[in-house]
């Protein structure tokens, strides 16, 4: 999942600094977006880059609620009382 968040923010920053991103270059990183993303998924047929997008925001989504029911998790068991 990380190689292809550092992909969509490299997307993100040649659209993001230039008036107008070479789109050659943009071409490249959507491409190598798309087909990292594609490579994960066991469907036989090629993705869209929307649904390569879909994939990689529900695999982060899922991620991040992961890590914040292993904190409250974690929180209420600093609040129970110790064995002292």
């Amino acid at each position: 999942m990380w190689p292809a968040l550092h992909k969509l923010n490299r997307i993100r920053n040649l659209m993001a600094h230039a008036l107008v991103p070479d789109p050659n270059e943009l071409g490249k990183n959507l491409t190598s977006l798309q087909s990292s993303i594609e490579a994960r998924l066991s469907d036989e047929t090629p993705a869209t880059l929307n649904q390569c997008l879909q994939y990689l925001l529900g695999a982060l989504s899922a991620y991040l609620f992961v890590c914040l029911e292993m904190q409250t998790e974690s929180s209420k068991m600093d609040l129970l009382p110790g064995d002292d």
